[in-house]
């Protein structure tokens, strides 16, 4: 690289990015700090500095075949080892601003791939300026011979075009679309052009545009953010039926956090789409949307603002009000309003729905056995709607708090008898045994498990029946089907921070796990002879693009979902390129239908679903906390299926899904300081969080991890009163099928169970 690229690169990353100690730890007295780049004032530190790395970068060892530490999505000490390449996706994913800018000023990588990276990287930091500046000087480097499949050009092409978008800067949006980097065809692309069109005015030939390429669009590619502005296209020609069916189609196609919070931002931006949406012939599709979007109040208004107008069916949307001031907590107005509505005209389901919220409320309000006799009368006045079964439930719960056993049994029962299938059936047939059998009536208790041996399923459930009626069959039993149910192999995870293997021990365990399934499925190798659409996956997972990656990943995988083979293609692209995510659901999914062919091939298939990402990271937190790192992964693939990037619709960030307000405290406890929300996104800052999160919460439950993760789940003071219902003379273990929510119950029990999991497949190397 000339000296003239060597200091515009420097230019544009010697930046004061969140800066962060080499382990990933925050410098509290560095923040964020912009700079004119158009006007050249750069500081003059972080130039140097920047000068210096590039002008004696790190000599560059050419690796050979896949890296452990890409795939565990780690830093060795010696960076250099690592392709360039690899070294700043990893990097990036650990937002480790000193190593990305090592990476980037190193030469052992194309040009237009490093510039590339770079401007995403300052993207990423909210520089945009200096962003697309980067992307013009990759679009002029990518020479005829730098080939790359046509999706790599086109999300290339995409990404400097939203952008331009984003920054409002339509002239260089136009530039893009006149001179991309090929022709592009597909319905994205498109709906993009369209969407510059609409800013430029020309809202005829938006609209007209974005109709074709809706038509165009597969049900993937409908989920692209580019999709949501169709609406606005056809309102601004005054085609409002076409603007309510496309956003009607495309919200509910969107299934990952992030693609909906964009979606609430062009519904808060365009009151037109409101308006148009409130007096929809099927109001539906929307409130749903704005229910996921955790906007209830909103979508409230709407409902009261429909039926004010008497438009669409009163005693649908009535119900609909009730629900939500029921689920936003408005007890007093929810009264108020099943006072005022005239159920003369509602059918029987409609009668038990209102009833039940009325009751709902008196049980959030206390425990009594007048609350559950009034869910007796729910289902025996209705007994024919679904209704009766939910009825039957909540009596049961309230029988079982007023420790009336007999009545609450009976009630369990009656649900189980009442529903065909779902969670609340096999956790109602559990109920009856455990009651029972906590009564001391273990005869009666083993006759409820084999009268609802069906009902119980094969989960967590049927194992915590086998354990509480604990003879030797059951015994084996539990063993052989559940074998690493915390029922019977106890609620501490016994391998500590200090025995975690090796970095390359834990990647090599992966690739004999994947070698293993190769072979039952008849593959030398399953990257080899991958398919033209899988090529190009691969490489948009080399290059560090893991959204696009993943989602497409997922796809296609789900495409071809009878195809073993392709799963494990999917499997080996995500192993080896850091895509923990896809690796872990699409090793469950091969799991579940491959196993019990042998002991090995059912190992090698839990191990493939068992990634470990961030690796360094977890063993450094855990080790300075005394915590059990599988605990961690396994915390991680409940939380977030380690996605850093992850809010969820609640607010909380990242791996291990720390709300801020948690997260401040924890912060505020261990003397570090957080800039900004966004932090959280780092995943050394979020994990050592959590973690220490975790481990204050083990602590104040005296070691019960049961207590400690539920209050992870559901809150310290529910951890707490759970916790209160153990006798003293019982099993620590018990107190998992003691949590009231079946949520938190399940969440409980599965993160022990996986932690469990993690630590068989690690024995194979000890």
């Amino acid at each position: 690289m000339g000296t003239e690229e060597r200091e515009r690169l420097a230019a544009f990353l010697g930046q004061v990015l969140p800066a962060r100690r080499r382990d990933g730890s925050r410098d509290a007295a560095l923040h964020l700090v912009p700079i004119g780049l158009i006007q050249g004032r750069i500081p003059m530190l972080a130039l140097l500095a920047f000068a210096l790395i590039t002008v004696l970068p790190a000599a560059p060892v050419q690796s050979t075949g896949p890296s452990p530490w890409r795939a565990t999505i780690s830093l060795p000490d010696d960076v250099g080892s690592m392709r360039a390449l690899d070294a700043f996706v990893v990097a990036e994913q650990l937002a480790d601003s000193l190593a990305v800018q090592h990476a980037l000023a190193r030469s052992d990588w194309p040009d237009h791939v490093r510039e590339w990276s770079a401007a995403r990287w300052m993207e990423r930091n909210g520089q945009h300026e200096a962003a697309l500046a980067l992307y013009s000087h990759a679009a002029a480097k990518w020479s005829a011979a730098a080939a790359e499949p046509e999706l790599v050009y086109a999300l290339f092409d995409r990404q400097r075009l939203d952008l331009t978008l984003r920054m409002g800067d339509i002239e260089a949006a136009e530039a893009i679309l006149l001179k991309p980097l090929r022709p592009h065809h597909d319905a994205v692309w498109r709906a993009m052009r369209a969407r510059v069109e609409l800013e430029q005015g020309l809202a005829v030939e938006a609209s007209q545009r974005m109709a074709a390429a809706f038509e165009q669009a597969t049900s993937l590619q409908r989920r692209d953010p580019a999709f949501l502005h169709a609406a606005r296209t056809h309102l601004a020609v005054g085609d409002t039926l076409a603007a309510i069916e496309s956003w009607q189609t495309v919200v509910a196609a969107i299934r990952r956090p992030e693609r909906l919070r964009a979606a609430v931002v062009i519904w808060e931006q365009n009151p037109a789409l409101q308006i148009a949406l409130r007096t929809a012939e099927d109001p539906a599709p929307a409130l749903r949307f704005l229910v996921r979007a955790l906007r209830r109040e909103e979508a409230l208004q709407i409902v009261r603002w429909r039926i004010d107008n008497e438009i669409g069916p009163r005693q649908e949307q009535e119900l609909f009000v009730a629900e939500q001031l029921y689920r936003l907590r408005q007890h007093d107005a929810l009264r108020t309003w099943l006072e005022e509505t005239d159920r003369n005209e509602f059918d029987a389901e409609q009668l038990a729905e209102a009833e039940g919220y009325r009751w709902g409320v008196a049980r959030r309000e206390g425990t009594s056995l007048e609350v559950a006799r009034g869910f007796d009368a729910i289902a025996e006045t209705w007994p024919d709607t679904p209704r009766a079964a939910e009825a039957w439930w909540e009596s049961a719960w309230m029988y079982e708090l007023s420790d009336a056993v007999p009545e609450a049994v009976d009630r369990y029962a009656r649900h189980v008898e009442a529903t065909k299938a779902g969670r609340f059936r096999s956790s109602a047939a559990l109920r009856t045994v455990l009651l029972t059998w906590r009564d001391k009536q273990p005869d009666a208790a083993r006759d409820l498990a084999r009268r609802f041996e069906a009902a119980l399923g094969q989960g967590m459930d049927q194992a915590a029946a086998w354990w509480l009626l604990g003879d030797a069959d059951d015994e084996i039993r539990l063993r052989e089907e559940h074998p690493a149910s915390p029922f019977w192999r106890g609620l501490e995870p016994e391998i500590a921070a200090a025995q975690l293997p090796a970095i390359a021990a834990l990647f090599e365990l992966q690739e004999q796990a994947l070698g293993e399934v190769s072979r039952r499925l008849s593959m030398s190798n399953p990257l080899q002879d991958l398919p033209e659409e899988l090529v190009a996956i691969a490489r948009v997972a080399e290059l560090g693009l893991r959204q696009e990656a993943t989602i497409r990943l997922q796809a296609y995988a789900g495409a071809h979902a009878a195809d073993e083979r392709v799963r494990l293609q999917a499997i080996a692209i995500a192993l080896h390129n850091g895509l923990p995510e896809v690796q872990a659901r699409q090793g469950w999914f091969l799991q579940r239908k491959l196993r019990g062919e042998g002991p090995a091939l059912d190992q090698a298939l839990r191990t493939l679903s068992l990634p470990t990402p961030f690796a360094a990271t977890v063993s450094r937190i855990t080790t300075a906390l005394d915590l059990p790192p599988a605990l961690i992964w396994a915390l991680m693939r409940r939380e977030s299926f380690f996605d850093a990037d992850v809010v969820s619709l609640a607010g909380a960030y990242g791996l291990m899904q720390l709300l801020p307000k948690t997260a401040e405290r924890m912060a505020d406890a261990e003397g570090l300081v957080l800039g900004a929300e966004s932090d959280l996104f780092q995943p050394s800052v979020n994990l050592r969080l959590g973690s220490s999160y975790l481990a204050n919460l083990k602590a104040e439950a005296a070691g019960n991890w049961v207590r400690a993760l539920a209050s992870y789940n559901a809150g310290e003071w529910n951890g707490e009163r759970w916790e209160a219902r153990l006798r003293p003379e019982e099993d620590p273990a018990l107190g998992i099928l003691l949590i009231s929510y079946t949520e938190t119950r399940s969440y409980v029990y599965n993160v022990l169970r996986v932690a469990h999991l993690y630590e068989d497949a690690w024995r194979a190397l000890f």
